[in-house]
C-alpha cells in the first residue's frame, strides 16, 4: 500500500505537500468503472404519467466574471477513472441570496433567503433547502454541485497548501484552515452541505427492489437539468466500505475511490464519521458538522432541511458568465 502523507497540517513543506496531492492525482487517475448516462432516470424528480410535464426553465448565468476573485478557489481539471471534469471555480463560501438567486428561486419556486451564517465569518447563506431543490438552484444558476469526488477534491486541494484564487493567488494557510474548519470543524453551530450524489438500488430494467433483493447498486451523479427534471450520470458503485464508522480523515482524502466514497483500505481514525451508502433508494450524500463530530454522509434523506443545510455554489471555468482562465 501506498504510504499516506496526506495530513491534515500545514506542518509539511510546500514542496511535500505538492509531491502529495500529485501522488493523489496519479493513484485516483488509475481507477475505473463503467458510466452509464441515465436518458429516463428512476428519480423522486422524475415525473410519472399522470403528472403534468415539467415547464422549460430559462438558466440564469450566475456572473463569476463580476465576483470578488478571492471568494473562489480554482480547482484544476480531473480525469478519475472513466469520470472528467473541468477545472472549476469553487466557492469558499456556502450559497448566499443575491438577485440572481432570487431570480432562479422564484422561477423555480426554491427557497432563496438566507437562513444561516457560517461558523468562521459572518457571511450568510440559504437553508431550509432540501437535497433536490439545492440541486435545482446550482444547476439553474448554470452552476455544477460539487460531487462526492469533487468534495474530496477541493479539501484536498486545501490541505495541500496549493490552492490559488481565480486571480492566480495562493490563498493564505489561514484561509485553507477557515475553509477546512467551517466544512469539518467539530464545534457548534451545527452545519452542513448537500454533495451531488444519491444512491439507486435497481433490478435489471432499471426499477427500484428492496435491499434483500436482487439487483445492482448505483451511484447517480452530476445531475443535468432538463426541462426542470434532474438527470443524472449513473455508474455502478465501486468497491466500497459497507460499515458505517470512524475514519482517518488524511486517509478518506487519499484513499476514497474516484466516485468519492471510502473502501476498505481507508485508515480508521477520528477525523470523519463515514456513513455508508444504503440500498433504500432514498439516500443522499452531504457534509455536515458538529459539536462532537464530522460527517461524509452517503444516507441521508433527500427530503431533509434544516436552516443550517446548504449547498455551495461551483461552475466550470470558461464557461459563459465565468471568467476564463
Amino acid at each position: 500500500m501506498i504510504e499516506r502523507k496526506f495530513g491534515f497540517t500545514f506542518g509539511r513543506t510546500p514542496e511535500g505537500n505538492r509531491a502529495d496531492y500529485a501522488e493523489l492525482e496519479k493513484r485516483l487517475a488509475e481507477q475505473n468503472a463503467p458510466v452509464v448516462p441515465v436518458a429516463d432516470p428512476v428519480l423522486p424528480t422524475q415525473p410519472t404519467p399522470n403528472q403534468p410535464q415539467p415547464q422549460n426553465i430559462s438558466i440564469v448565468d450566475y456572473d463569476l466574471s463580476k465576483a470578488n476573485p478571492k471568494h473562489f478557489v480554482v480547482l484544476p481539471t480531473r480525469t478519475h477513472g472513466t469520470y472528467p471534469y473541468p477545472e472549476t471555480a469553487v466557492c469558499l463560501y456556502r450559497l448566499g441570496k443575491n438577485s440572481q438567486v432570487e431570480q432562479v428561486g422564484k422561477a423555480l419556486s426554491l427557497p432563496y433567503e438566507n437562513t444561516a451564517k457560517e461558523l468562521t465569518n459572518d457571511s450568510k447563506y440559504i437553508g431550509n433547502i432540501n437535497w433536490e431543490q439545492s440541486m435545482k438552484m446550482i444547476l439553474g444558476l448554470n452552476g455544477t454541485p460539487l460531487t462526492t469526488r469533487q468534495g474530496l477534491d477541493f479539501l484536498a486541494l486545501l490541505v495541500s497548501g496549493q490552492a490559488k484564487d481565480l486571480d492566480g493567488n495562493l490563498l493564505g494557510t489561514n484561509e485553507c484552515k477557515r475553509v477546512i474548519r467551517e466544512i469539518l470543524g467539530k464545534e457548534n453551530p451545527w452545519r452542513s452541505e448537500w454533495l451531488n450524489a444519491n444512491f439507486k438500488y435497481l433490478d435489471s430494467k432499471g426499477k427500484p427492489v428492496a435491499s434483500d433483493g436482487k439487483g445492482t447498486f448505483y451511484i447517480e451523479h452530476s445531475h443535468k437539468l432538463q426541462n426542470g427534471v434532474l438527470v443524472p450520470t449513473r455508474e455502478v458503485m465501486l468497491p466500497y466500505l459497507e460499515e458505517s464508522k470512524w475514519l482517518d480523515l488524511n486517509s478518506v482524502l487519499s484513499d476514497s475511490n474516484y466516485q468519492g466514497i471510502p473502501t476498505t483500505s481507508v485508515k480508521n481514525g477520528q477525523g470523519i464519521y463515514f456513513n455508508k451508502p444504503l440500498k433504500d433508494n432514498n439516500s443522499v450524500a452531504w457534509f455536515s458538522a458538529g459539536s462532537d463530530r464530522a460527517n461524509l454522509s452517503c444516507d441521508r434523506f433527500p427530503t431533509s432541511s434544516y436552516s443550517s443545510l446548504g449547498v455551495r455554489f461551483a461552475s466550470p471555468l470558461g464557461r459563459a458568465g465565468s471568467p476564463k482562465k
